[in-house]
């Protein structure tokens, strides 16, 4: 359990110990690399080769059966677990002033994590690459950013890709977050925190008409709709008219009655039903209806029109 890398010594105190738990398969070593650690720990040799130390295994380091992959140089784990002979997760390297390994980077789909939980300073034996869950969350930079929740408006893979629910819908990168942007005009934008993004549609009797909507408007007086869609509100159809704004049914479009006309779709008053030149119009105190009345003899004028 000691070492002594200088040679023509003259003393027992030329004699090293190997020093943080480590020991020597045998008596007479020459150099720090004879001291060996346990399988849990990886062994950290001094620049200057005096002296080494074991230091404990990182968790992103620890294999199933608990030893440390980075005891070997092909940072691979052993024995005959699901993990065995696989290559440990990132690219670890060597300090150069401690020779500890710190983990460089992560591959897609992970988040690189060298603290404690809730504290922002280096911590060695906290070294890992955490997997994200797909489908439920992304994450754009492996190295600086942590996992995300995947958006209402996104499906996500666990990595930087994701595709859109909504055709159209603009999404951009605001630092480790996904943004929506912009949506299709139908569709009303929400965005009241980060996983709670997406295009909606809007609802019976309501609707969205213009560019960066974010409320749905009710249906105007002459239109309906009958189900939630990214359509616009329905006009009524003509010689038809509806006085109600947020109408969800065809049947709020009443028909003019008595033989009354429109102009044109979409007539939001019973005022909108013209009768013919031979008769006038009669609409009901409560403008809920019209109808067409025959001329009086005593109204009716020498060309057959009705003066009323």
């Amino acid at each position: 359990n000691t070492y002594n890398p200088n040679p023509g010594s003259s003393s027992f105190a030329d004699c090293r110990g190997c020093g943080d738990g480590a020991v020597t398969n045998a008596s007479g070593s020459a150099s720090a690399d004879d001291c060996m650690c346990s399988d849990r720990t990886y062994q950290v040799v001094a620049a200057n080769g005096d002296s080494s130390s074991c230091r404990s295994c990182p968790v992103g380091a620890t294999c199933n059966d608990q030893t440390c992959a980075l005891r070997n140089d092909a940072l691979a784990c052993g024995g005959t677990g699901r993990r065995a002979g696989s290559a440990i997760v990132g690219d670890w390297s060597r300090h150069n002033a401690t020779n500890e390994y710190v983990l460089v980077s992560c591959p897609a789909g992970h988040s690189k994590v060298t603290t404690l939980e809730g504290s922002v300073a280096f911590n060695h034996d906290s070294q890992r690459c955490v997997q994200c869950n797909d489908p439920f969350e992304y994450i754009l930079n492996p190295d600086t950013d942590t996992c995300q929740a995947c958006p209402a408006g996104l499906t996500c893979d666990g990595t930087a890709e994701y595709t859109v629910r909504v055709a159209d819908s603009i999404w951009a990168a605001d630092g480790a977050v996904l943004r929506l942007v912009s949506c299709p005009v139908g569709y009303r934008k929400v965005n009241s925190s980060d996983a709670d993004q997406e295009c909606a549609l809007c609802g019976a009797g309501t609707e969205c008409t213009t560019e960066d909507c974010t409320e749905c408007v009710p249906c105007s007086a002459g239109t309906y709709k009958v189900a939630a869609s990214s359509d616009a509100c329905d006009l009524c159809p003509i010689n038809t008219y509806n006085p109600n704004p947020g109408s969800s049914s065809f049947a709020d479009c009443r028909g003019c009655g008595d033989g009354a006309v429109t102009n044109a779709s979409g007539s939001a008053s019973a005022d909108d039903c013209m009768c013919s030149d031979r008769t006038y119009q009669v609409v009901a105190a409560n403008g809920d209806s019209s109808s067409c009345r025959s001329c009086p003899v005593g109204a009716t004028c020498n060309d057959q029109t009705c003066a009323l």
